[in-house]
């Protein structure tokens, strides 16, 4: 949703009756709408702390796609203060619920280093392992980048070419261009490999 789609999500609110986003036994149709104005005011840049707070308030209800969204906020600093412990400390609450974008998310703090955590690459592949699981395209991409570059698990080409066709499928960008590579002999992990080991 687009900063300019404001007043039509702010209706939809009303048109649906919605309680406060704080709500725990909300309608799935209210949590999102709720969710989705959130996104509008952050990401449209129009104020970010009352995005913040619904995604908050929706965290607390326990719609966790809110705590996912509050946990980037907080470790991207977008328009609000930076915190990036609590920010991961959401994280890890949606990982904990199972949610795919949080393991996402972690998954790619913890391969990239970042928001105060060690580097943790086979950590990282576990997480996006998990997401994989659940269709997330991004999270299929990563554990076959993974598995082509031997990083966080052994190298196994064959094992990641059905999760970049699927991902592709799924409208990840990477992927398709992962998968031309392949197809034209283009990619650089076929050449010479012997001078990386990966774990076991």
């Amino acid at each position: 949703p687009t900063a300019e789609q404001l007043p039509e999500l702010r209706q939809r609110l009303l048109d649906q009756r919605c309680p406060h986003p704080w709500v725990t036994d909300a309608p799935g149709a209210c949590q999102r709408a709720h969710f989705d104005l959130a996104t509008a005011l952050v990401f449209g840049a129009v104020d970010a702390q009352e995005g913040l707070g619904t995604y908050r308030a929706l965290a607390d209800a326990e719609y966790v796609d809110g705590t996912v969204a509050a946990g980037v906020v907080l470790i991207e600093g977008l328009g609000v203060e930076r915190d990036e412990a609590e920010g991961v400390r959401l994280l890890r609450a949606a990982c904990a619920a199972g949610n795919a974008q949080g393991q996402f998310e972690l998954g790619t703090l913890l391969y990239a280093g970042a928001a105060g955590l060690e580097e943790d690459e086979g950590a990282a592949f576990g997480l996006f392992q998990l997401a994989a699981k659940q269709n997330h395209a991004s999270g299929m991409f990563m554990v076959a980048d993974c598995l082509l570059e031997g990083i966080g698990c052994s190298r196994d080409q064959a094992s990641a070419v059905p999760l970049l066709l699927a991902a592709a499928n799924l409208g990840h960008r990477g992927a398709r261009q992962h998968l031309r590579l392949l197809l034209d002999g283009d990619w650089a992990g076929f050449g010479d490999q012997s001078s990386r080991t990966a774990p076991a």
